[in-house]
């Protein structure tokens, strides 16, 4: 074989392994590793976005670990889009074959002159989703994807019911009685998909010289969710509680509240901090009077209901 014979093979045949051959795909490992080597977030997100395959554990339990792993919201958004591509980076487009034979093009018309003349159109982008605004106050919705609409929850009353027998506490004190707290039916009639982003929005008063000022902070003070265990027809709470990720949206506006018009009412957006799996949910936003926060939180309280169902 000929010095050049050589040199061509030798090329062709790097040319011919792909890119990226032989690397393990990424997991939920190497990200946890990342984290606590402390690189910056985004370097972290661009990394799973450029990697060229990933077999991450996304499972409750997977995302469990990576939340006790310190891997921020963020990060593990970037780890569920990468695999709701199927792991893997679109290959690259392979070239046209070419003939042996040289050929020419055919010569243009005027009009296709023309029209190659002009610059490229560039692609056009979709347009963000606008969530609606609650139009009735102290009303909680589930907004729809991806149209931004609002869905109206269940609204539910809480039950109770005496559980085991009475206990005693001693002789100075008095007995005490336990109880079970449930809504009636055994699943709520409004469901919504796993899987699917999970937000809910409601329209809230200002504060006037007796109340606590309408922010996401103070939002955030007052909303729980948790998680319902459905049996012989009713659905009971459970200690499985999520906080919520509470923002403002839209635009503040006065007069809703006919009784108070000088009050501004503000738009909320809810988020759970984790998401939700399939099974039974109830909302509850404590201590408010006349749809304003207050201090207290017995004061009042309000419940919505809904389901998770799988996709």
């Amino acid at each position: 074989m000929t010095r050049l014979a050589l040199v061509v093979a030798v090329c062709v045949a790097f040319v011919a392994i792909p890119s990226g051959q032989g690397a393990p795909p990424m997991t939920n490992q190497d990200v946890v590793k990342m984290v606590a080597a402390g690189l910056a977030e985004d370097v972290i997100v661009t990394a799973i976005r450029q990697a060229p395959s990933r077999t991450f554990d996304l499972t409750p339990t997977g995302l469990i670990d990576l939340k006790l792993a310190h891997v921020s919201d963020p990060i593990v958004r970037a780890m569920q889009a990468a695999d709701n591509d199927g792991g893997l980076r679109a290959p690259a487009p392979r070239p046209a074959p070419t003939s042996s034979a040289p050929s020419s093009p055919p010569s243009a018309t005027p009009s296709e002159r023309a029209v190659s003349s002009l610059p490229p159109t560039p692609p056009s982008t979709p347009a963000a989703v606008s969530v609606q605004e609650p139009t009735a106050l102290g009303e909680l919705y589930a907004i729809s994807r991806p149209t931004g609409g609002l869905v109206s929850l269940e609204r539910v009353q809480m039950k109770e019911r005496k559980v085991g027998n009475v206990r005693s506490q001693g002789v100075f004190k008095p007995a005490v009685q336990d109880f079970a707290y449930y809504f009636e039916g055994a699943s709520s009639p409004v469901t919504l998909r796993a899987g699917e982003p999970q937000k809910f929005a409601i329209r809230l008063l200002g504060s006037d010289r007796g109340g606590k000022p309408a922010t996401a902070e103070e939002a955030q003070k007052h909303f729980l969710l948790t998680k319902l265990q459905s049996e012989e027809g009713r659905r009971y709470i459970t200690r499985v509680d999520t906080q919520f990720d509470v923002r403002t949206y839209g635009m503040p506006a006065p007069g809703l509240d006919p009784r108070k018009p000088d009050q501004t009412a503000v738009s909320f957006e809810l988020t759970p901090r984790s998401p939700l799996g399939p099974g039974e949910y109830v909302i509850l936003l404590a201590g408010t009077h006349n749809f304003q926060f207050i201090g207290n939180y017995q004061a009042s309280s309000d419940r919505w209901a809904f389901a998770i169902t799988e996709r």
